[in-house]
């Protein structure tokens, strides 16, 4: 099978909750859609990010963390350059349950 090419997206045609893409598909910025944008990552997030980026692929991990796909893919960036990725992404459910209570001020723990 050989490569699909897709119809470019229009950025300027906004979808119908009123969010608009940018000039790579991926939604804008919205305050009321991602109110933890520009905020550092928690620990947890960057595990979350790592062990599901796979699975969920970065829109659905954005909606998941409050935050818009351009922001996730630069975390996702960081992570790999820095050599965090594949730890964060191999940790067992048990691992990472043992930073969550390490990290009882982590900011994602408030409800």
């Amino acid at each position: 099978m050989g490569i699909v090419k897709r119809k470019p997206i229009n950025p300027n045609i906004p979808d119908f909750v009123g969010l608009k893409l940018d000039e790579r598909g991926r939604v804008s910025y919205h305050p009321d859609y991602h109110p933890r944008n520009g905020e550092p990552f928690s620990e947890e997030e960057k595990i979350y990010l790592c062990k599901y980026q796979h699975i969920d692929g970065t829109r659905k991990i954005g909606w998941a963390l409050g935050r818009t796909e351009s922001n996730v893919d630069v975390q996702l960036k960081k992570l790999k350059r820095h050599g965090l990725y594949e730890i964060y992404k191999g940790m067992s459910d048990e691992e990472w349950e043992s930073i969550l209570q390490r990290n009882p001020s982590d900011p994602s723990q408030n409800s």
